[in-house]
């Protein structure tokens, strides 16, 4: 209830004679009760919401060695409610998520390693989703042509990088941890974003329901099988195997075999990949041996050097831009800096909602 109150900005105390029914609630204080326990207030006055229910979808997410504090739970319950809305406006919009007609829900086989099932994954959606040879200049954009928000958000905890939610009837949404650095930068965030990507194609529990959280490297569940599988599917969809060797053999030359470091450099720059991302994918790519694999990280590892910068992607803005709108004046909140904006204001401008209505979603935080 503490918790609760701090999100709301109410009083504990009235918190809880409003649960008990022992008051008379006012609009204002009613919304901003929902707000704080990422409710949509629209839908608990037509009665289609249970948000005990809910929330304890998001506790499941968390693992034995790694719990969900309450902002996390909390960052989650925001980004499924985000999903149902803008659902609701595409609906309205007549807009279709083009993703919907991709998604195959995958288990895990028994051989090969999760890893390779991840890269036979990543090539299939690539072939799918992306056609055109050569790399994919933003994945961001990418992913808003095919429906999918991406937003920042404060987990409140720094171990976790990302989280993927959908279910049957909502827009997919992914929320990027804004206190992450690898989130911010260009290379790193785009491997993250077609980790999550995978998640939402391929992963879903009871109901169809995808609630996956993606812990780093020292926390949570980065050693399970379907994070093994997310992370061989990103560099797969990225540059995948047989176009990276193509232009491999076109830019270096297919004479002889080029040095390790020169392969990895190659396919760093050229495909958007991190060092160290370029190292194993080329390894997988079985264009440098595992020795000088291991080699090449050992030296990164000593001496660790941020991603370079790249044209294929830009920096995460320090902060939300105003909103252009002559109705709406204010700062988005930062959770819907992304595509999600584009379908609020689409629905403002043919009148499927009103500019309070916008305001209400845009600035909800």
């Amino acid at each position: 209830m503490e918790q609760a109150a701090q999100w709301s900005g109410l009083v504990p105390e009235w918190l809880a004679a409003m649960e008990a029914g022992a008051l008379d609630v006012t609009a204002g204080d009613f919304e901003r009760a929902c707000r704080g326990i990422a409710v949509d207030p629209t839908v608990i006055y037509r009665g289609d919401d249970t948000p005990k229910w809910r929330m304890t979808r998001f506790r499941a997410a968390s693992t034995p060695d790694a719990p969900l504090p309450p902002a996390a739970i909390r960052a989650l319950a925001l980004g499924a409610e985000l999903g149902r809305v803008l659902a609701s406006l595409l609906r309205r919009l007549g807009r279709p998520v083009p993703l919907e007609q991709h998604r195959r829900t995958e288990a895990l086989r028994s051989a090969p390693e999760p890893w390779e099932q991840g890269y036979v994954l990543g090539e299939r959606a690539r072939a799918r989703l992306f056609p055109d040879p050569g790399p994919i200049q933003d994945v961001e954009a990418l992913l808003a042509d095919l429906g999918v928000h991406v937003g920042p958000v404060r987990f409140g905890v720094r171990e976790i990088e990302a989280a993927s939610l959908w279910e049957p009837g909502a827009a997919p949404v992914i929320l990027l941890n804004a206190g992450l650095r690898r989130a911010r930068y260009g290379l790193s965030r785009r491997a993250i974003l077609c980790h999550e990507l995978c998640h939402l194609l391929h992963d879903a529990g009871e109901a169809q329901m995808t609630t996956r959280v993606s812990w780093s490297e020292d926390a949570g569940n980065y050693d399970d099988a379907i994070e093994q599988r997310a992370r061989g599917f990103s560099p797969a969809f990225l540059a995948p195997r047989e176009q990276v060797r193509s232009a491999l053999a076109e830019e270096l030359g297919a004479k002889r075999r080029p040095d390790a470091p020169r392969v990895v450099g190659a396919i760093a720059r050229r495909w958007g990949l991190s060092y160290e991302g370029a190292i194993w994918h080329a390894r997988n790519c079985r264009l440098i041996h595992v020795a000088d694999a291991q080699h090449l990280v050992a030296r990164h590892s000593a001496s660790p050097q941020l991603p370079w910068a790249h044209e294929l992607e830009q920096p995460l803005p320090t902060a939300a831009p105003a909103l252009v709108h002559a109705a709406l004046p204010d700062r988005r909140s930062p959770i819907m800096d992304g595509a999600g904006a584009s379908v609020v204001l689409a629905a403002l401008d043919r009148a499927v909602i009103s500019a309070g209505r916008a305001r209400e979603i845009l600035t909800w935080a």
